[in-house]
């Protein structure tokens, strides 16, 4: 577990959902990357992933991708990053087919003994705590926390970690729902559970 390192400053809001994103210019990519068209399709997927609303399937294949296409070009720190980010909200993805000797074995090390994941808890009588785990650096860049009717959005603030903690002095007992959300507003992962869990009965995932 490594440590705590951004804490989000919560602001009352209502929810603006991001817009859905274009499927089009996704298949637009991977039309391109399957015809050995390597240059655009690194182009277009980096312009469908600057694209709000996609889901988190979506966002695992533009990673992959995208880490596929930085290590054709020698860019391996990029090709990590990516790679990092797909295994993180999909930690069975297999390995691809064109990825082999070295290759394989890069994207492998990046695959995490858990995959991105939530935890709501509560502190005392009023304070609400969801703590966002097996995040990659600088993934997570917004948190929605649904409770009953209230919607509780946050701004992050530093660059995040594996590890970040979200705070809100309010008494929640309800249904609650989590999303979290990338720099283009983009779906992480959605959660949800019944109420929020006695934070001194809950062990770390």
């Amino acid at each position: 577990m490594r440590g705590l390192s951004a804490i989000v400053v919560l602001l009352l809001t209502s929810l603006v959902m991001p817009a859905r994103a274009d499927d089009g210019a996704l298949a637009a990519a991977e039309a391109a990357y399957s015809r050995g068209a390597l240059r655009e399709a690194n182009r277009l997927f980096l312009a469908s992933l600057r694209q709000a609303g996609h889901e988190r399937d979506a966002l695992v294949r533009i990673h992959l991708h995208l880490g596929i296409l930085a290590g054709a070009t020698g860019a391996e720190r990029t090709a990590r990053t990516h790679y990092a980010i797909a295994l993180a909200l999909d930690p069975t993805l297999s390995a691809p087919s064109e990825l082999a000797g070295r290759d394989r074995s890069r994207f492998e090390q990046e695959r995490p003994d858990h995959g991105l994941s939530v935890v709501v808890e509560r502190e005392g009588t009023s304070e609400l705590v969801v703590r966002v785990w097996h995040a990659p650096p600088r993934l997570v860049r917004r948190v929605v926390v649904r409770c009953g009717d209230r919607v509780i959005e946050t701004a992050p603030i530093g660059r995040g970690s594996e590890i970040s903690a979200v705070r809100a002095s309010t008494g929640c007992d309800q249904h609650v729902a989590v999303q979290l959300e990338d720099e283009h507003g983009s779906v992480l992962l959605r959660h949800a559970q019944a109420s929020a869990i006695d934070v001194s009965t809950e062990a770390a995932p």
